[in-house]
């Protein structure tokens, strides 16, 4: 009796394939100009659906005003994008694309409602949104 077995890493190829359906998705939404919140999306969309539960946001620096405004987060509850919409860019406390702007790099988080760079934003609304 002879017994074979095969064991083949498809990680490569998994991330390849995920790889292609972004970029296909991203120029189909160029393509169509879609709003650049579309664009983001789809980008955040194929970020979130990989294993760990992540959801994600994306915020822009409005310079005149000094603020955070809404970018895109697809699976976010909307409550919880509005309560961080417009919220100070230079202050510490107020979330992680503030503290991204101000360490100028990633930042990744847990849970708002225990990050210290949430201490301005974990209270109600963020509690009430189950973030």
């Amino acid at each position: 009796m002879l017994f074979r077995s095969c064991l083949r890493d498809v990680s490569e190829r998994a991330t390849e394939a995920l790889l292609h359906a972004v970029e296909k998705r991203v120029l189909e939404r160029f393509a169509a100009d879609a709003p650049v919140e579309a664009v983001l999306e789809a980008l955040l969309d194929v970020a979130a659906a990989q294993p760990g539960h992540w959801r994600f946001a994306v915020q822009s620096l409005e310079p005149a005003i000094g603020r955070l405004v809404h970018g895109a987060a697809p699976r976010l509850p909307r409550e919880f994008v509005v309560a961080m919409d417009g919220v100070p860019a230079e202050e510490p406390g107020y979330g992680s694309c503030a503290a991204a702007l101000q360490d100028d790099g990633e930042v990744w988080i847990e849970h708002v409602a225990s990050d210290l760079r949430w201490t301005h934003r974990a209270e109600a609304e963020i509690g009430r949104a189950h973030v």
